[in-house]
């Protein structure tokens, strides 16, 4: 049976290959090795971004678009602006929609 990790990691990766500019996942260091990550997303021809969030976690970030990194460096931790709502959802792919409704209640 495959981890929920290894799960997540391959409905990141159908994600952005099915056009959504930026998956992202929370993981737990010990769950997973950088080297092996690193083969799977490149061989995948997906790139991607590690954040430390603290001595047990870090965020990974897969995209495929080069250009993507300067966007997700560039984005808050914590969104506090419609701004900030705006960019994160397209972002991840959400419908313009959904990105929308969701700002009118912010």
């Amino acid at each position: 049976m495959k981890s929920n990790t290894v799960i997540d990691l391959h409905n990141g990766m159908a994600q952005i290959k099915q056009g959504k500019p930026c998956f992202s996942m929370t993981v737990k260091k010990y769950k997973f090795q950088e080297e092996g990550l690193h083969h799977i997303l490149i061989d995948n021809n997906l790139n991607y971004l590690i954040e430390k969030l603290d001595e047990h976690w870090d965020v990974l970030y897969i995209y495929d678009d080069p250009q993507m990194l300067e966007i997700i460096r560039a984005t808050p931790d914590i969104p506090t602006t419609k701004y900030d709502h705006w960019v994160l959802g397209n972002l991840f792919g959400y419908s313009h929609e959904a990105i929308m409704k969701f700002i009118r209640k912010v």
